[in-house]
């Protein structure tokens, strides 16, 4: 599943404007930020904005982004 998922993600970033980093509230700062990188490596131009949709936080953000 992963070998077949990892290209579809990879070209869905890759194509973005926008990305949302979800579900913040379940990890520590230090996986955000590789996954941050990552992100950026794949897409620098895309704004990038940390959520958690769960908990409603940094909601706001993304929905001025998505205008």
């Amino acid at each position: 599943l992963y070998e077949m998922l990892t290209p579809l993600l990879t070209a869905q970033i890759q194509s973005a404007d926008i990305v949302a980093i979800n579900k913040i509230d379940a990890v520590d700062g230090a996986h955000i930020d590789i996954i941050r990188k990552n992100v950026n490596q794949l897409n620098p131009q895309a704004r990038v904005v940390d959520i958690s949709a769960d908990k409603r936080i940094n909601l706001e953000p993304l929905l001025r982004e998505l205008q």
